[in-house]
């Protein structure tokens, strides 16, 4: 047993040297790699999250803008209709006016022509009697004198 032991201790003694250079190997591999690798790392994590962060703001804001633009559009719109129904309306008004003036101007029209129709029926109604009155005259005169006719 004590050869055993001997061998162990030999062995310890022997890996000694090897286990203090994996420990230094440990801590240099530590300080000069692993460090700053995470460092880099969580930088690189940092930035990947900042800029994944200013794309949603940036999409959010494009989105509000979107919105926005939207609302005007459909507001612009609305009042485009109201303007064109306004602008109907006008129409519809000065049309039913220019109606009204017509129909007024074509009634004054159909009023004189009618004056003017009673006017020519009362000449031509007179210019009859005068006319039956003439012959009357001459067929009592021819009649008085016995002419026949």
């Amino acid at each position: 047993m004590e050869q055993t032991l001997q061998d162990l201790a030999d062995l310890v003694l022997s890996a000694l040297p090897t286990a203090l250079l994996a420990g230094l190997l440990a801590v240099l591999l530590n300080v000069i790699l692993f460090r700053p690798l995470a460092a880099t790392l969580a930088q690189r994590e940092a930035a990947t999250k900042g800029t994944i962060e200013q794309a949603r703001l940036a999409i959010q804001r494009a989105e509000e803008k979107v919105a926005e633009y939207e609302r005007l559009l459909r507001s612009a719109r609305s009042e485009i209709l109201r303007e064109q129904e306004a602008e109907r309306q006008a129409l519809r008004r000065e049309q039913a006016d220019l109606l009204a003036t017509a129909r007024e101007r074509t009634q004054a029209q159909v009023e004189e022509a009618k004056r003017q129709i009673r006017s020519e029926a009362e000449a031509a109604r007179e210019s009859l009697l005068e006319q039956a009155e003439s012959l009357a005259a001459v067929v009592a005169e021819a009649a008085a004198r016995g002419v026949r006719l």
